[in-house]
């Protein structure tokens, strides 16, 4: 049916290969390669996204090994023979296609969702029911405040979305440092701790954590997050700057004895870790969990840099490998490793090892990990620079006009483009070629995937390759240079109805916010029931298990 590069599989034959990887037998990884809106709108639980649009650009970090098993999923097939023809370029072996796509598999009695990374926001409300995860609600919490009760609310998210916006009052402390930090923020027991993000899936992971760790203080979820402020008609705090310091060396030696016994392996080695990165029968993630400021200070060269909170919250994304390794790196303490691992462990399908720094052999490299992309030179394409293009641009005649396309992500453009650029998808390249005489000039974030696209797009028709240039260095060059980026601010839901690209977080809904917001909660509420409906529960999350002994005070 799909000719000699892969085979088909059925949903039964998929599901009996993810089960056996999910109890360490094999490795496999599900590819769902629709764009990430349409896949958000029905997925299968057990699949990864990674659009065809970039495959060439995230392939690499995603899939790490050549030989793991991959199977492509799509809604019935349409673009399963173009993702297995990219995938074997790349030199990947051994490759299928669920038979008949997401259609097939519901038809088969087997359950779709629709989100994104649902599997972490699922698995976090099976965390907050198995563990009876105390919470409050906005409206609540106010007016304890306003009572004067002894209440601080740390944002678990990234600073970044914390600074955006947040409850009012609150601190900073991203996930994966609230235990490192906590007895410095809190010193005294009677201070109630409440976690809060913009929904639940962070602040019931870092609230328990902070429970299961043993702190003395109370300590609470906020019910719903900002989305909870949004509906109960309370103001959020924006631009707030208010950042947890460096955690002091007591509150860490606090940290490091109550987390101890969350994992019961002992670090790696450097020889035991060695032996890892040369073992080429499994899949291996190696994850920075350190601050950005420390990871930019030197690293290891396969380390990727990812939050301990951010990693559980997206490891569809971050580890699509179903019983691949990760090794969790950190400083000497291992809190945020250990923390990780534990929640990890707890979520399956995954053999976690972890790894103090100071280990790391070679951990010299500096600055922002470059994202690998392996060989995929197919055609020459002609390059022009930023002033070559603004010249062009300035001279634009119709006989022979230049159009620039832009294949940036969807939020990435609005952000800023060039003036009169069009935004495109690279399946529409062949569509805009064929409308008229001239040339395009592709261009993106940074070049790299308009030099993917333009290969791919020579290669196929080498007649096109007069009319085809890319942006070195794309839209970045273009600001380096002195150019101008103009942004596009979405002013109504037709104004963002075609950018079909990205999944829109519910609290960056352009029109209906409140409605958005009230059906995404009502929504990550209701993942628990549909996950104990599913046949797969067993594959999908491995169980939650109670630390073993308190940690100390």
């Amino acid at each position: 049916m799909y000719g000699s590069l892969f085979r088909s599989i059925d949903s039964s034959t998929l599901v009996e290969h993810v089960r056996a990887a999910s109890k360490g037998d094999g490795e496999i990884a599900v590819i769902d390669v629709r764009e990430q809106k349409a896949y958000a709108e029905g997925l299968i639980l057990l699949s990864t996204n990674l659009p065809l649009q970039r495959l060439e650009l995230s392939v690499a970090t995603a899939l790490p090994r050549l030989h793991t098993p991959i199977v492509i999923v799509d809604r019935h097939g349409e673009l399963a023979a173009q993702a297995v023809e990219r995938l074997h370029a790349l030199g990947y072996q051994d490759l299928a296609v669920l038979d008949g796509g997401i259609e097939r598999w519901q038809a088969d009695g087997l359950p779709l969702y629709s989100g994104f990374n649902v599997r972490s926001k699922a698995f976090a409300e099976h965390v907050e029911h198995a563990f009876a995860t105390p919470g409050i609600t906005a409206t609540e919490l106010f007016a304890r405040q306003a009572g004067g009760d002894d209440i601080l609310v740390l944002d678990s998210r990234p600073f970044a979305e914390y600074h955006y916006s947040t409850v009012p009052g609150a601190l900073s402390v991203p996930g994966a440092e609230l235990v490192r930090s906590v007895r410095d923020i809190a010193p005294a027991p009677s201070t109630t701790l409440v976690v809060s993000c913009g929904g639940r899936t962070r602040s019931i992971i870092g609230a328990q954590s902070l429970i299961s760790a043993g702190v003395p203080n109370p300590v609470l979820t906020l019910r719903n997050g900002t989305g909870g402020l949004r509906l109960d008609g309370i103001e959020l705090e924006y631009g707030a700057n208010r950042a947890h310091s460096p955690a002091s060396e007591a509150a860490l030696d606090w940290a490091q004895s109550a987390t101890e016994h969350l994992v019961n392996s002992p670090p790696l080695t450097t020889s035991a870790f060695s032996a890892l990165l040369g073992d080429g029968q499994r899949s291996l993630y190696v994850f920075d969990l350190r601050e950005a400021d420390a990871y930019a200070a030197g690293h290891h060269p396969l380390a990727r840099h990812v939050s301990g909170g951010q990693l559980l919250q997206a490891i569809d994304v971050h580890a699509p490998v179903w019983n691949a390794r990760i090794v969790l790196i950190d400083d000497g303490a291992l809190v945020r490793a250990r923390q990780t691992a534990y929640w990890l462990e707890q979520l399956g399908s995954f053999e976690v090892a972890l790894m103090a720094q100071p280990e790391v052999p070679d951990a010299t490299a500096q600055g922002p990990q470059q994202v690998p992309v392996r060989p995929i030179k197919r055609a020459t394409v002609e390059h022009v620079s930023a002033a070559e293009l603004a010249e062009a641009l300035q001279h634009n005649a119709p006989s022979t006009p230049v159009q620039v396309v832009d294949l940036a992500l969807s939020p990435a453009y609005r952000q800023g483009h060039i003036a009169d650029s069009r935004w495109a998808l690279r399946s529409e390249l062949q569509q805009l070629l064929a409308q008229g005489p001239g040339r395009i000039v592709l261009t993106c974030e940074s070049g790299q995937f308009a030099d993917v696209a333009g290969q791919y797009l020579v290669a196929e028709q080498p007649a096109l390759a007069s009319r085809v240039q890319v942006l070195t260095g794309g839209n970045q060059a273009w600001r380096a240079a002195g150019f101008p980026l103009v942004a596009s601010v979405a002013q109504a839901p037709a104004d963002v109805a075609h950018f079909i690209d990205v999944w829109t977080p519910p609290q960056q809904t352009v029109g209906d916010l409140l409605g958005a917001v009230k059906a995404y909660l009502t929504w990550e509420v209701g993942l628990l029931e549909q996950l104990a409906r599913d046949p797969l529960q067993a594959i999908l999350i491995r169980g939650v298990r109670p630390p073993s002994p308190p940690a100390q005070t």
